[in-house]
């Protein structure tokens, strides 16, 4: 399969990244992981522009996931009885995620960026469930910016090795660090806000 990508991506260059990215986001039984660190392995072999490939690997994930959201959304609540789809939403995980996406919005999209398994089902939900598109591309697109440069630079940089230590729960240690560090980032705004409505409290 590897030499496969590469020989495509060697033949097309960037617009293949797009195509396969689009292909896997819509369910080919390819892995997101494997095109982006490819890609930056063909950089390293090649005259690529490792900034372009990041950017293009970023375009081709977002690609994906917002067709999965476009097909929740057209579809709406009658995916539920989609022969492939509908048994993916009526899972308990489907369920637990539905009602995050009611609670938390769009930081269960961006979680589900980090999460192998989650891609798909809240993806599909946020379209169903009427997310707006503007925090839907908010969302995937912040996480995105994060996970798809990293992949192709640890392909430039390491080789397809790197996949044995995603493999062994590299996405799930990120996933874990950008959390935590989100968490933090939220409970510094709500203390900086609630600072700011006591200094205008005391001078009214």
């Amino acid at each position: 399969m590897e030499a496969q990508l590469m020989a495509w991506m060697e033949a097309f260059s960037y617009p293949a990244v797009v195509g396969l990215l689009l292909a896997c986001g819509v369910g080919a039984p390819l892995s997101e992981d494997l095109i982006l660190v490819t890609a930056g392995v063909l950089v390293s072999q090649t005259a690529g522009h490792l900034p372009l490939m990041m950017g293009v690997g970023w375009m081709g994930v977002v690609g994906g996931d917002l067709l999965l959201f476009s097909i929740g959304r057209k579809l709406g609540p009658r995916l539920r009885r989609h022969r492939r789809l509908g048994p993916l939403l009526a899972t308990p995980r489907a369920q637990r995620i539905a009602e995050q996406l009611e609670r938390r919005g769009w930081t269960t999209i961006f979680g589900a960026r980090f999460l192998p398994g989650f891609r798909l089902p809240t993806f599909l939900l946020a379209g169903v469930g009427g997310v707006p598109l503007r925090h839907f591309l908010l969302a995937d697109g912040l996480g995105a910016a994060i996970t798809a440069p990293l992949m192709v630079f640890l392909g430039h940089r390491f080789g397809l090795k790197v996949l044995d230590d995603i493999a062994l729960g590299g996405r799930w240690i990120l996933a874990a660090v950008i959390l935590g560090l989100l968490a933090l980032a939220a409970v510094w705004t709500y203390r900086h806000i609630q600072r700011l409505g006591s200094l205008r409290r005391a001078r009214s």
